[in-house]
C-alpha cells in the first residue's frame, strides 16, 4: 500500500511554532529533542504522526484508508 503524505512539523516553521503553542510539541529544550529524535528515527511518519488536530487519532489513521481507496476508486472511473 503506498504511503500518503503527512505534514511534519519542522523547526522554524510555522507548523512547528503552532505545535508548540498547543502544547503538543515540548517548549523546553529536552522535550523539543525528544520530539526531533523520536521524529528521526522513525521510517514512516504516519505511524509517529504527531496530531496537531481536534480529531482523534483513530479518525486520522482512518484518513490514510480512505485516501489510498478513493485514488483507487477514482483511477478505476
Amino acid at each position: 500500500m503506498p504511503t500518503s503524505q503527512w505534514a511534519v512539523a519542522i523547526p522554524g516553521t510555522p507548523l512547528y511554532e503552532y505545535g508548540q503553542q498547543i502544547g503538543i510539541i515540548g517548549k523546553t529544550l529536552d522535550e523539543q529533542e525528544e520530539y526531533l529524535i523520536r521524529m528521526t528515527n522513525e521510517k514512516t511518519s504516519f505511524l509517529n504522526y504527531v496530531n496537531l488536530t481536534e480529531s482523534s487519532i483513530e479518525e486520522i489513521y482512518y484518513w490514510n484508508y480512505l485516501l489510498h481507496f478513493s485514488g483507487k476508486y477514482a483511477f478505476k472511473d
